[in-house]
C-alpha cells in the first residue's frame, strides 16, 4: 500500500491509499480520482508519503515527529476554519437582529425545538466573544 499525498485543481490538498502505483496512475488518467472537499477530478500528486512495507529501518522519532507537525498543521487549519464559520455567522446574526428590529428569538436554557424531522433538542446557549 501507498499513501499519496495529493492535491485538486482548486488546490486542496489531501491524502489517499492506493495499492501500489500503477493502481493510482490507471485511477487518476481516467479522472477517478475525487478530491474530499469540492469532488474535482483534476488531481496531482503532490509526493509520496510513505510506504507501509519498506526494507528501510524507519526512525520512530523523525516518524512521529512528522505525525506531530501534520497534527498541528491541520489542528491550525481547523481552528482558523471555524474562526471564519464563527465571524461568519456573528456578522449575520447582527444583520437578522438588525432587521428584526432587535427582536430576534433568543433561546432560552430551557426552551426545547423540533426540527423538520420532528427531532427534539435543546439550543445552545449563544456566547459573544470580544474582538
Amino acid at each position: 500500500m501507498i499513501l499519496y499525498r495529493l492535491c485538486c485543481e482548486d488546490g486542496h490538498d489531501f491524502e489517499a491509499w492506493f495499492r501500489d502505483r500503477s493502481v493510482y496512475a490507471r485511477l487518476a488518467e481516467h479522472a477517478q480520482i475525487e478530491c474530499p472537499y469540492c469532488g474535482a477530478c483534476e488531481i496531482v500528486e503532490a509526493r509520496i508519503v510513505s510506504d507501509i512495507a519498506t526494507s528501510r529501518p524507519v526512525d520512530p522519532a523523525k516518524t512521529a515527529a512528522g505525525d506531530d507537525q501534520r497534527a498541528l498543521d491541520v489542528a491550525r487549519r481547523i481552528l482558523n476554519a471555524v474562526g471564519k464559520i464563527h465571524d461568519y455567522a456573528e456578522a449575520h446574526l447582527d444583520d437578522a437582529r438588525n432587521s428584526s428590529g432587535g427582536e430576534a428569538a433568543q433561546a432560552s436554557e430551557d426552551q426545547v425545538v423540533e426540527d423538520e424531522d420532528g427531532d427534539a433538542f435543546r439550543p445552545l446557549a449563544s456566547h459573544r466573544r470580544d474582538h
